[in-house]
């Protein structure tokens, strides 16, 4: 794949829902550029591509019948090999887990179908989401990295094999790779989309991987609008929807500030004033500090003992204090 700034990534909002094309059509259209593309970008550990067909032909015969179940209803979207799919084993990119197939979907997962979305395969990731790299490579240059380690889920989307992908993140792996492969990503608050049953960190999140706002938050809204976010804590909060998008205005009428009464501004101050106030930072200080407040801050924890017992035979020496080597 060459870039160019005309580039604009595979979408969905604007193609299945609006008639254009049918998932089915949709869904080949995918197809045909993983063959074509995935034997040098290696976005994908599993593919269950008649499992995904026989999806987007129950997506079909809904959006003809007009009953959608949902804006996302005939997506093919791809999920990060650290979480669990009933159809497609789960090996976390590592030789330990290989054929570890668990045969149930994660909450996430799902959720994603009941929204009638097609789960069309597994992306790479890093080995156990830590930092041995698997083997994909950058859409826009095989010699170079896709980031991690959602590698696969950004690759995926980069390459035009899935409108969206959802990969996972500790401290960098859903936006680190989005900015390498150049793509949309949503991070959310921790806990924001049901993270569901999987080995992972309590700190990890999971977030999708798209080419639109558009795309990227409609997922993320089907999912939180079913599950919530993790136990004890809220799902994102939002319209269903995007806003539309609207050209910022260059009239005067449009400034925050426009058919307000205007204030003048406050007069600079003079010379001696000016200098009158700077004298207060000059010179010695001849006023003596006030003394610290006596009142002790409210504790939520019981006060130290004054005399800790001592772990060793004798005194306890001050440690040396010594000057660091940090740059």
């Amino acid at each position: 794949m060459v870039y160019h700034p005309s580039w604009r990534g595979l979408s969905f909002h604007d193609q299945v829902p609006t008639g254009a094309t049918s998932p089915r059509a949709y869904l080949e259209a995918c197809l045909e550029r993983i063959a074509a593309h995935e034997p040098v970008v290696q976005a994908f550990v599993t593919l269950n591509i008649e499992g995904a067909r026989a999806a987007a032909d129950a997506a079909t015969s809904r959006r003809a019948s007009g009953h959608p179940l949902s804006p996302i209803d005939g997506m093919p979207i791809a999920i990060k090999d650290l979480i669990e799919t009933a159809d497609m084993p789960t090996q976390m990119g590592c030789a330990a887990y290989a054929g570890h197939w668990p045969r149930r979907d994660s909450a996430m997962v799902g959720a994603l179908r009941e929204a009638g979305a097609i789960i069309l395969g597994k992306t790479v990731t890093t080995e156990l989401g830590m930092s041995e790299p698997g083997p994909t490579t950058n859409p826009w240059n095989a010699a170079h990295t896709p980031g991690g380690s959602s590698s696969g889920s950004a690759a995926a989307v980069a390459a035009g094999f899935v409108p969206v992908a959802i990969g996972t993140q500790v401290a960098g792996s859903i936006i680190r790779p989005a900015a390498y492969c150049g793509n949309w990503a949503l991070k959310p608050t921790q806990g924001g989309i049901h993270r569901g049953e999987r080995q992972g960190t309590s700190q990890s999140t999971a977030g999708p991987h798209g080419n639109t706002a558009e795309d990227i938050w409609a997922v993320a809204r089907e999912i939180s609008s079913r599950l919530g976010g993790d136990p004890g804590t809220p799902g994102v909060m939002g319209p269903m929807a995007t806003p539309a998008p609207s050209r910022p205005c260059a009239s005067p009428s449009c400034a925050p500030n426009a058919g307000r009464a205007s204030t003048p501004p406050p007069k600079p101050p003079s010379s001696a004033s000016s200098a009158a106030s700077m004298s207060r930072f000059s010179g010695p200080r001849t006023t003596p500090c006030s003394p610290p407040s006596t009142v002790p801050y409210p504790r939520p924890w019981p006060s130290a003992p004054a005399s800790p017992p001592s772990k060793t035979a004798g005194p306890i020496a001050a440690c040396p204090v010594t000057k660091s080597r940090r740059g």
